[in-house]
């Protein structure tokens, strides 16, 4: 039974699961981290298509019913959000899961956090989330998340589901979606600098970029990125990844 205290809604259509499962890279020597089996029915299905689970489940009442799924499963208690991908396995890892509507935010930004350990993740999540995960530049929904997730993956949005295929059914359509690290992307360390851009920039999403730059660097780091010819006029959502990046660049040139 779902628990409404961790959020819990559960996918039981088996068509959707078994393409769900269906997307994910068929690597049988390495372990596939799940995060939130619940009841178990993503994890049968990995199993079926010959993968390794380590199975990251909050609800300790949920846990043993999901270790009994066989060898190919290993059960690990707790949240996520307390562990490293190299936790549960050695990298890179390949992560999976239908997540908790209350806790996307959240687990998205660890799996940014953590891309350097991360090549894969196959992820269900609420419909309007997977537009802003890949949201380009100049399209309304693109924010802060848009720009750290694809400064770090490639976002390959996937097919609609509908609240029916849940228990309990949720109010919204959800979507799967495919994160693949990007080739020849920064170490995450190396992107601070573009991700504490972009959170400027977006914190004055209505007005033009020279705002929130001007708050959050002061007038002279203006004048810095003036040399960059990004055109500070422009709004937060006009904003390429390489804008960033030119602007990080000029904004940390000299400063």
């Amino acid at each position: 039974m779902a628990r409404r205290p961790h959020s819990q809604v559960f996918l039981h259509e088996r068509g959707i699961i078994d393409r769900f499962a269906s997307v994910i890279p068929a690597e049988p020597r390495a372990p596939l981290v799940e995060i939130g089996p619940g009841a178990g029915a993503i994890t049968r299905a990995l199993i079926a298509a010959g993968h390794r689970v380590v199975a990251v489940e909050v609800d300790s009442r949920l846990a043993p019913g999901v270790a009994d799924l066989g060898p190919s499963v290993r059960v690990v208690v707790g949240s996520i959000l307390d562990f490293r991908p190299r936790d549960l396995s050695a990298p890179p890892v390949r992560i999976v899961g239908a997540l908790p509507y209350h806790l996307s935010g959240a687990i998205l930004r660890w799996l940014a956090d953590w891309a350097d350990e991360v090549a894969f993740a196959a992820l269900i999540l609420q419909d309007e989330v997977v537009e802003r995960m890949g949201a380009p530049a100049g399209h309304p929904s693109r924010g802060l998340l848009s720009v750290i997730l694809q400064s770090v993956y490639q976002v390959k949005p996937l097919f609609r589901i509908s609240p029916g295929a849940f228990v309990p059914a949720p109010k919204v359509w959800s979507r799967a979606v495919a994160l693949s690290r990007r080739a020849g992307a920064d170490p995450v360390d190396a992107l601070t600098p573009v991700w504490d851009l972009a959170r400027a920039v977006f914190q004055h999403r209505r007005k033009m970029i020279r705002t929130g730059i001007a708050r959050a660097y002061g007038e002279d780091a203006c004048r810095r990125a003036e040399m960059s010819h990004v055109d500070l006029t422009l709004r937060a959502e006009r904003l390429s990844l390489t804008d960033l990046e030119t602007l990080a660049t000029a904004l940390t040139r000299g400063a």
